[in-house]
C-alpha cells in the first residue's frame, strides 16, 4: 500500500533514488509535501475539532452521560468459564495454498460479508498511517478465515466499512482473533464506528481481551496545560519567557495540525519547537538557523512564528510560577502530575489591557436556556504599533465561575487584550471602532479558539475549539484566554475568535455536525466587519433559523455591523438543508485548492465529475440500487415528474395509468398525468379527509391495461405513509412512487419499482434537484411530444450532464449520502426515525384527547406528524406562538388542513422531539 504506516520516499535532485555511500544508510526524507496524502487522493474528510469523539452508533446510559459498549449489554453468562472440550490445534494451510482476495469495491466487500456470516471465527489485523494525519488513518485491514485471506483497501472503502462490517464485529457468537489489539480497537471505532465483542487477543490472552474491547476511543484534546506533556520538555531548564513560547507554539502547531490534518510532528517536531523556544529568534535568518531541516508548515509561516515568539515573550510573567514548578520537577522535589492537576489559572492578559476591552453583565448569560448568549461590546483602539503584514485578532474564552445565577448587582468584567509587534510600517488610525457581538455562553470553557488566516489568500479561515473529554475536564475548569495573535485578512480588522460550544448530553442536529478539516476544508463561518460568529451547529435540538445568519465574506451581500448569534435551542419542525450546508461551508469559497467554489467550476470538469459519480455510488450503496436501474440527477422539483412519468412510461396519451390518491400530492400528480395519459383513480382517501390508506390493496380498482400504478409513499401535508407497497396488477407490473418526503428515511426494495422519484429538499439536500431511479428497460420509449429535458433517455445517455445541472445541490446530496452511510445505513436511520416518531405519537395518544392525531395508527407517517388541539383554533394559535418563543419553529399546519404539524425528517435530532414533547405536556398542564 502506498500510504501504509511509516511510508516515505527518497529522491535525489535529478529525481532518481540517491546512492548511499558504502556502509552508510540513505537519508530518509520525512518532510516531503509532494508525497500524495490519502486524504487528498481519496477525498477523505476528518473531524479534527477540539471536541470529544462522539460514539454515535452506541446507545447511551439512562442518564445520557456515557455511551454503552455493546459488550456491556451481553449477559454475564457469556463471561463465565465454560467447559470446552479439548481439541487438537488446527495448523493453518500454507500461504501458497490459501486463496487471497483484494477487496477494493462494494461488490468485493459484499462478498466478504457473506463469507464471514458463514464462519464462527476470523482473524483481523490493521495497518495505520499516522505521520501525515492529525489523528491517523487506517489504511488497510487484513481478515483471514480458516480457508481464505482478504486485504481490504480501507482508504477506498472508508465510508462503507462500518455499515458493512459492524454487525459481524459486534456479533458475540463470532470470535475475533487479533494480536496486541489495544490500538486496533481504537482505530476501528474512530474510522469505522466498529465495536468488537468476543475478542481473543493472542498478545494479551483471554484474561485481558474483554478489557481491551471495552475501551472507547477518545480524541486528543488541547488544554491550557497540554504543552507540559511535550516529550523532553522537562529535560530543559526553561525560563518563563521560553516556556511562554513553548505554550504559544504548541497552540499554533495544534491548530495547523487539525486544520490541515497533519500530525503535530510533521508540522513542527518537539525538538525543533523546544529549540525555537530556547533561542527565541527575532529575525527570519535566526529562525532558519535554528530550524535546520525543512518543515513545509514552518517555512510557510516564518513571519507568523516570529510574531508568536515576540508576543509570547511579552506575556512571560504569566509563566513564572510554572517555570519554578518545572524546576522543582527536575530537582525531584515535585511531581509533574501535581502541576497538571493544579487548578491554577495562567493569567495571559498583557499590560496594555486598554487596547481591546470586553465588558458584559454576567447576568445576561443566564437569560436564555439551555444555552444562552451575552451581548459583548468589543472596542479596539489602535496605537502606533502594528503587527507586520496583518491586523490583530485574538481569542476569548468565557467561563462560568459562579454556580448560581448572579444578581444584577453582581457584575463581572472580562477583557480581551491585544499585543502589537513594533513595525516601521504606517501606523493604523487611532479612530476608535466599536461593534457589538452576541457571544454564545460557554458553560464549560474551550481550550483553543484562536483564528488563523492568510493575508494574501483573499479568504479567511477560522477554528472553533470544542470542549474537553472526561480526562481533560479538571484541566479546563479555570482556563484563561491565551493572548497569542495570528495574522488575519486585512478586511476584518477587529475580529475576535469565538470558541464553539456544544452543551453536554446533546447531539448536534442533522446529518453533518462538527468542524471537518482536510485539504482545503477551511471553515468560513464569518460574519460582518468587526464580528465573528461561532460555527453554526445545531446544539441540543434541531434546526436553526437560517434567516438570522450573515452571509460569508466576498459573497456580494451587504455586511452587517451587528451579527446575531443563533440560540442553539431553536428548532425547525420542517425540512432543512442547513446541516449539509454547514459541512459544505469549508469548501464554499475554495473547493479543494483551486481558489474557486464548485458552483463556479464547469460541470464538465474533473472536480464535479468526481462529485456526481461519488454521489451516485453512495446512493446506490444506501438503497442497494440494482444494476437494472439508472440513477438520474434532474433539475426542478418532484412536481416536474408528475408530467415526466406518464410522458416516459406511456406510449401515447391514450394509455391508461392507475393512481392511488392518498393526499394532496398524489392528487396533484393524478391531475397532471391526465394531460398525458388516460389516468384513473384506483383508490382515493378523499372521503376520509386523507387520514387512511387502502386496508386491502387487493380491493383497489386497478386496470390490467394500465401502464403503471402510481403512489405517493408519504403524504407530507396529511401525514399518511405506506408501510408496505401494493402489487401492481398491470401487465408490465410497473409500480411508480413519489418518495419525496420519506426518501432515504428507511430501506426500500428498489427492485419492486419501475420508477422512484424524489425531490431532494426533505431529507437529502436543497431544493432544485430531483433524483429519479428508473428501470433501464423503461428508458427510451418516451412519447414524441416529450420535451428533451423531461426525457429520461436524455439524462441517462449523458450521465445527468446533458446541460449544466444543479451542481452544488448534487454535491450537498453527496455529502448527505456519505453521512447516512457513516451512520450505519438506512436501517439505522429508520430505527432513529421510529423512535422519534414513537415518543411524539405516544404523547399525543396519552393526552386524553387534548391533542388529537387524525391519521389511522397503522399508516401514521414517521416524517410528518399532524395533530390538532381539542380546544380549537385559538388554542392552536396560542400553542404555535408559545412554541416559537421557546425556539420551536415551523409548527403551523399546512394552510389546506390547519392545525399543527411537526415535520421530523432525518435531520431532526431526538433531543428536538424530546423538547417538543416536554413543551406539549407543559402546555396541557397550564391550559387544561
Amino acid at each position: 500500500m502506498p500510504f501504509s504506516a511509516g511510508s516515505f520516499r527518497i529522491t535525489a535532485s535529478d529525481g532518481r533514488a540517491p546512492r548511499a555511500a558504502p556502509g552508510a544508510k540513505p537519508k530518509v526524507v520525512y518532510h516531503d509535501p509532494s508525497i500524495p496524502r490519502p486524504q487528498d487522493v481519496y477525498l477523505i474528510r476528518v473531524n479534527n475539532c477540539n471536541s470529544p469523539f462522539d460514539h454515535v452508533w452506541l446507545e447511551r446510559s439512562e442518564d445520557g452521560t456515557r455511551p454503552i459498549h455493546p459488550l456491556e449489554k451481553l449477559p454475564v453468562e457469556q463471561f463465565i468459564d465454560r467447559n470446552v472440550p479439548e481439541s487438537e490445534p488446527v495448523r493453518p494451510a500454507d500461504v501458497d495454498d490459501t486463496p487471497f482476495t483484494l477487496v477494493e469495491d462494494l461488490k468485493g466487500l459484499t462478498e466478504l460479508v457473506n463469507k464471514l456470516k458463514d464462519v464462527n471465527e476470523f482473524a483481523v489485523d490493521l495497518e495505520h498511517n499516522q505521520y501525515r494525519s492529525f489523528q491517523g488513518l487506517t489504511c488497510l485491514m487484513q481478515i483471514s478465515t480458516r480457508t481464505e485471506d482478504f486485504i481490504i483497501d480501507t482508504l477506498k472503502l472508508r465510508i462503507y466499512i462500518g455499515s458493512y462490517l459492524k454487525e459481524l464485529f459486534k456479533d458475540p457468537t463470532k470470535r475475533k482473533v487479533m494480536h496486541g489489539a489495544d490500538r486496533d480497537i481504537m482505530w476501528l471505532q474512530r474510522d469505522f464506528r466498529v465495536y468488537v465483542c468476543n475478542l481473543f487477543d493472542t498478545g494479551q490472552v483471554q484474561k485481558r481481551s474483554n478489557d481491551i474491547c471495552l475501551q472507547l476511543y477518545e480524541k486528543e484534546l488541547l488544554t491550557d496545560k497540554s504543552y507540559l506533556h511535550i516529550y523532553g520538555l522537562q529535560e530543559h531548564e526553561l525560563a518563563a519567557a521560553q516556556l511562554a513560547v513553548v505554550s504559544a507554539l504548541h497552540q499554533w502547531r495544534d491548530y495547523i495540525a487539525r486544520e490541515q490534518d497533519e500530525s503535530t510532528g510533521y508540522v513542527l517536531p518537539n525538538k525543533a519547537l523546544i529549540e525555537i523556544a530556547k533561542k527565541m529568534p527575532t529575525t527570519t535568518a535566526d529562525l532558519r538557523r535554528i530550524v535546520k531541516s525543512k518543515y513545509p508548515c514552518v517555512e510557510d509561516n516564518f513571519d507568523l512564528i516570529l510574531d508568536i515568539v515576540w508576543n509570547a515573550t511579552e506575556n512571560s510573567g504569566a509563566f513564572e510560577a510554572i517555570a519554578e514548578q518545572l524546576k522543582k520537577v527536575r530537582l525531584g522535589e515535585l511531581d509533574l502530575k501535581s502541576i497538571v492537576d493544579a487548578g491554577e489559572v495562567i493569567e495571559m492578559a498583557p499590560s496594555d489591557a486598554d487596547n481591546v476591552g470586553i465588558n458584559f453583565d454576567p447576568a445576561d448569560q443566564y437569560s436564555l436556556a439551555p444555552s444562552s448568549t451575552a451581548n459583548i461590546r468589543v472596542t479596539s483602539n489602535s496605537r502606533d504599533s502594528l503587527m507586520t503584514d496583518a491586523t490583530l485578532t485574538g481569542s476569548i474564552w468565557l467561563h462560568d465561575k459562579t454556580p448560581t445565577i448572579p444578581s444584577s448587582e453582581n457584575k463581572t468584567s472580562w477583557s480581551l487584550s491585544g499585543l502589537t509587534r513594533q513595525s516601521n510600517k504606517e501606523a493604523m488610525s487611532n479612530n476608535k471602532q466599536e461593534t457589538q457581538a452576541p457571544v454564545q455562553e460557554l458553560k464549560r470553557p474551550t481550550p483553543f479558539g484562536a483564528l488563523v488566516g492568510n493575508s494574501t489568500s483573499g479568504r479567511q479561515t477560522d477554528y472553533f475549539g470544542g470542549f474537553s473529554n472526561e480526562q481533560a475536564k479538571s484541566d479546563l475548569d479555570q482556563i484563561q484566554s491565551s493572548a497569542y495573535y495570528y495574522p488575519q485578512f486585512a478586511d476584518y480588522s477587529s475580529l475576535a475568535g469565538w470558541s464553539h460550544h456544544e452543551p453536554e448530553g446533546t447531539q448536534a442536529a442533522g446529518f453533518m455536525s462538527g468542524c471537518y478539516y482536510g485539504h482545503g476544508y477551511q471553515s468560513i463561518n464569518q460574519s460582518g466587519t468587526g464580528t465573528r460568529q461561532p460555527a453554526a451547529r445545531n446544539n441540543g435540538g434541531g434546526f436553526q433559523d437560517l434567516k438570522k445568519q450573515q452571509p460569508p465574506p466576498h459573497s456580494g451581500a451587504p455586511r452587517a455591523s451587528n451579527t446575531e448569534i443563533l440560540d442553539p435551542s431553536d428548532l425547525r419542525y420542517s425540512s432543512s438543508a442547513a446541516d449539509a450546508v454547514l459541512r459544505a461551508q469549508a469548501e464554499l469559497v475554495d473547493y479543494r485548492g483551486p481558489g474557486m467554489s464548485l458552483m463556479e467550476m464547469s460541470h464538465r470538469g474533473k472536480e464535479f465529475d468526481a462529485a456526481i459519480k461519488k454521489a451516485e455510488a453512495d446512493l446506490r450503496a444506501l438503497l442497494a440500487v440494482p444494476d437494472t436501474h439508472e440513477v438520474l440527477f434532474l433539475q426542478g422539483g418532484a412536481t416536474t415528474q408528475f408530467a415526466a412519468a406518464p410522458l416516459n412510461l406511456c406510449a401515447s396519451p391514450a394509455d391508461p395509468a392507475d393512481f392511488v390518491v392518498s393526499g394532496s400530492w398524489s392528487d396533484k400528480a393524478f391531475k397532471e398525468a391526465k394531460k398525458y395519459s388516460a389516468a384513473s383513480v384506483a383508490w382515493s382517501g378523499k372521503a376520509a379527509k386523507y387520514t387512511s390508506l387502502p386496508a386491502d390493496f387487493g380491493a383497489m380498482s386497478q386496470n390490467p391495461e394500465a401502464r403503471f400504478l402510481h403512489i405517493c409513499s408519504n403524504e407530507t401535508i396529511h401525514g399518511v405513509e405506506f408501510k408496505d407497497y401494493p402489487e401492481p396488477r398491470n401487465e408490465a407490473g410497473l409500480l411508480v412512487a413519489d418518495m419525496s418526503s420519506n426518501f432515504c428515511s428507511k430501506p426500500v426494495d428498489v427492485s419492486r419499482f419501475g420508477l422512484i422519484y424524489a425531490g431532494a429538499q426533505k431529507n437529502v439536500g436543497p431544493s432544485g434537484v430531483t433524483i429519479a431511479i428508473v428501470r433501464k428497460d423503461l428508458v427510451g420509449s418516451a412519447q414524441p411530444i416529450t420535451p428533451v429535458m423531461l426525457d429520461y433517455k436524455t439524462h441517462a445517455d449523458n450521465a445527468s450532464l446533458y446541460n449544466t445541472p444543479p451542481c452544488f445541490a448534487i454535491y450537498i446530496c453527496g455529502l448527505v449520502f456519505e453521512d447516512l452511510l457513516a451512520q450505519g445505513g438506512l436501517a439505522e436511520v429508520e430505527k432513529k426515525n421510529q423512535h422519534k416518531a414513537g415518543i411524539l405519537y405516544d404523547t399525543i395518544d396519552a393526552s386524553a384527547g387534548y391533542f388529537v392525531c387524525p391519521v389511522d395508527k397503522p399508516v401514521r407517517s414517521l416524517m410528518n406528524v399532524p395533530f390538532t388541539l381539542a380546544k380549537g383554533a385559538d388554542s392552536e394559535k396560542q400553542f404555535i406562538a408559545e412554541a416559537a418563543k421557546e425556539g420551536m419553529l415551523q409548527l403551523k399546519g399546512h394552510r389546506s388542513v390547519g392545525g399543527v404539524r411537526a415535520s421530523i425528517y432525518n435531520a431532526m435530532p431526538l433531543s428536538g422531539v424530546e423538547k417538543l414533547v416536554a413543551f406539549m405536556k407543559d402546555f396541557q398542564a397550564r391550559n387544561p
